[in-house]
């Protein structure tokens, strides 16, 4: 887990350097601005801004397991009425079924532990409209264990299916696998 002090570098970054990077990432899901969407691993709302602003008839919900990033995303996000924040495990919450348009992961699928990864997205699964979409951009390398074809071959055990993936590199550097879900 990062503290606060950590997620307080990533907001000075996120609100500097990499504020096109998040800005450009939210636009390209083309969203209409009424869909429901989960920011999974929220962190300190660096990517929920650009949502929020996005979704005028629409509503976020920010979820992350660290209060103190929950915390920050909540100050950061203070003048937005169309958001809730759920800190804590999604294993214990107690959402809704079938009522997200969009979830969504930037930069997180590598940390959740690989004992109950299957588990947690298969709740994600479970949260999704039957025509919704589950989107993840995490960093890729064969050094790392996180691979394309690891995350896509979890998905499949969930339920899910690829339906669009790019290969880039964020900021110019890390190679990052962007990959878009359906419900089977």
């Amino acid at each position: 887990m990062t503290g606060e002090r950590e997620y307080k570098l990533w907001l000075l970054l996120g609100d500097t350097i990499f504020r096109n990077y998040y800005k450009k990432c939210v636009s390209s899901l083309n969203l209409n601005g009424s869909e429901h969407v989960m920011d999974f691993g929220c962190g300190p709302g660096l990517v929920s801004q650009y949502f929020a602003e996005n979704l005028k008839q629409g509503h976020l919900t920010c979820v992350d397991v660290s209060e103190s990033a929950i915390k920050l995303a909540r100050n950061k996000l203070k003048n937005y009425a169309n958001i809730d924040f759920f800190p804590g495990d999604i294993l214990n919450a107690r959402f809704t079924k079938n009522s997200y348009d969009v979830i969504f992961l930037n930069f997180v699928y590598y940390h959740i532990n690989n004992s109950n990864r299957i588990e947690i997205m298969k709740k994600l699964v479970e949260l999704l409209h039957k025509d919704g979409r589950l989107i993840i951009r995490n960093a890729v390398s064969e050094h790392s264990g996180i691979t394309a074809e690891l995350i896509k071959k979890e998905l499949a055990q969930t339920g899910l299916q690829e339906i669009h993936n790019k290969m880039t590199r964020s900021l110019f550097i890390v190679p990052t696998y962007c990959g878009i879900f359906s419900k089977a």
